[in-house]
């Protein structure tokens, strides 16, 4: 690679990433001159996907001797040489790693070279300010999300009243930042619910389709092992499942030295709830119990910190006779 439009240093910083969005041209100021003379976003995209291809054809070369001396030892190290050539010879003919239908076995081969190709793309189109409802061209057979950065920056001025008025005069019913975040969500297959109590509102990001457990566990490990769902049978209204986490009485292991602890959680009781609207109290109830417990212990922490402080005083300083 040869840095033409990307650094090598800036490749370095972003195999990391579990996505890459690049920021095409497409708006036409003449005070803004482009580094090719024109507006060709094309052009531009054909650059930066040379650039990825060249960037991982580098690092697979460099790989490959220790993939193979891998190999003599370990049965498995064939395989990810197998995949690897694979990889290389596609790299080779124009393709990015990521259209080459590698099954999970061979995207688990290769995943320690972190190849920028093997990363999904999203595109986002700076358009003009009348291009934004504008029918854009695919992009790698990607569709782009238009965003102008000029009407971003005049957003970003105005507070969200005049933000409001500003996207309702030209017709938009959400900002481009919006927009951008939910594709990106879309891209990475994630979403986000939320937790409510007195102090604050949070958002707790998820994969889509996770589980009410794995969901309580974005919050605390400790909900996700101690989930229980319980299903009612006949008799109750619609049969509705509930969620608890503990029950009236305190729950809890009792260690040497250590106090009891437990998440004083209330039973969900309205079985008209959906199964969902269940699991995201439950999960409300439970962050809040848990903040509850995290304040108690710091409390606790700083009344032992000043006692400590007051028994390794100085005699004299406490007001007594040395």
């Amino acid at each position: 690679s040869q840095g033409e439009g990307l650094g090598n240093q800036f490749l370095a910083n972003i195999r990391e990433t579990d996505a890459i969005c690049e920021v095409v041209r497409f708006f036409g100021d003449p005070d803004v001159v482009h580094v090719a003379g024109r507006v060709d976003p094309s052009s531009d995209v054909d650059t930066i996907k040379t650039e990825l291809m060249l960037a991982d054809m580098a690092t697979i070369e460099k790989a490959l001797p220790r993939l193979e001396k891998e190999a003599k030892r370990d049965k498995d190290g064939a395989k990810k040489v197998e995949v690897a050539k694979k990889v290389l010879a596609g790299l080779d003919e124009g393709h990015r790693a990521r259209t080459l239908g590698l099954d999970e076995d061979g995207q688990a081969a290769i995943y320690d070279l972190h190849l920028l190709t093997m990363k999904p793309m999203l595109y986002i189109a700076n358009v003009d300010e009348d291009q934004l409802d504008a029918d854009l061209p695919e992009i790698d057979g990607c569709r782009p999300v238009p965003i102008s950065a000029k009407v971003e920056a005049d957003l970003a001025e105005l507070d969200p009243a005049e933000a409001k008025e500003y996207l309702e005069a030209m017709g938009l019913e959400e900002s481009g930042l919006a927009r951008l975040v939910r594709e990106a969500y879309k891209l990475l297959g994630l979403q986000s619910y939320f937790t409510t109590g007195e102090q604050e509102t949070r958002a707790w990001t998820i994969p889509v389709g996770a589980k009410a457990p794995q969901a309580a566990g974005v919050i605390h490990t400790d909900f996700e092992r101690g989930f229980v769902r319980r299903l009612r049978g006949a008799g109750r209204r619609e049969g509705l499942p509930r969620c608890r986490q503990a029950s009236s009485g305190r729950q809890g292991v009792r260690r040497p030295g250590r106090r009891r602890h437990a998440l004083q959680v209330q039973r969900v009781r309205n079985s008209s709830r959906t199964p969902f609207e269940q699991g995201v109290r439950f999960l409300t109830e439970t962050s809040n119990a848990c903040r509850g417990i995290r304040l108690r212990w710091r409390a606790r922490a700083r009344r032992r910190d000043r006692a400590e402080s007051r028994r390794t005083r100085p005699a004299d300083r406490r007001g007594r006779s040395p």
